[in-house]
């Protein structure tokens, strides 16, 4: 009796797993603003060279599809794929303020065509 048991706990469990294992989380857009404030856009200019080392690794540019909120969103959501090798954990848990001026330096520089795949950008 016990064995039966143990086998339906195994096999509930299982099924619970499997159909809980795709669901959506949704992250919610913040209230960050794109803004003209050259005093933020300095701050965003020394992060991305600086602590968040963003220049270390990406091309100056900035992706031409990224609106705000995508850019927020991604920062928010963490690592979505496994090969990924932006370090996602720490710039997950950067300030709105934080994001809000990198963002805006991001603004001045020169767009570049970078097509991201889906995993990347939620719509």
């Amino acid at each position: 009796m016990g064995g039966i048991l143990l086998l339906v706990i195994i096999s509930s469990l299982f099924i619970l797993i499997h159909l809980r294992q795709h669901r959506k989380f949704e992250a919610p857009y913040p209230a960050i603003r794109a803004s003209g404030d050259t005093a933020l856009m300095a701050r965003g200019k020394y992060l991305v060279y600086g602590p968040a080392h963003c220049a270390n690794c990406h091309a100056s540019g900035r992706s031409r599809d990224w609106t705000l909120g995508h850019f927020i969103q991604r920062f928010w959501m963490g690592k979505l794929v496994a090969q990924s090798h932006m370090p996602w954990g720490p710039f997950s848990r950067m300030s709105d303020e934080e994001q809000e001026a990198i963002y805006n330096y991001l603004q001045t520089l020169k767009p570049v065509d970078n097509k991201l795949p889906p995993a990347f950008i939620r719509k």
